[in-house]
């Protein structure tokens, strides 16, 4: 059996803070990518979840491209919630 990866990520103010020269959220997208690049090579299910006070974008969990999920976090902004 494979496994179900679903990966969360705050949108929240504190990742518009500059990281290198880019806001955090940037940086936490791409590492999202990361892990579910690594999932997806072991043909795991991967999932994601964008929250800030709420859920703001949910794409659950299935066998995907990167593709789909980088489109997945297209327009994203951060939150002043």
């Amino acid at each position: 059996a494979r496994a179900v990866e679903t990966l969360l990520d705050d949108f929240g103010r504190a990742l518009r803070e500059p990281h290198e020269g880019r806001e955090r959220l940037d940086a936490a997208l791409a590492a999202a990518l990361c892990l579910a690049a690594a999932a997806e090579a072991f043909g795991d299910r991967v999932g994601w979840m964008g929250f800030a006070a709420r859920v703001e974008r949910l794409v659950p969990p299935a066998p995907r491209s990167m593709g789909e999920l980088a489109r997945a976090f297209s327009g994203l902004q951060t939150r002043a919630e």
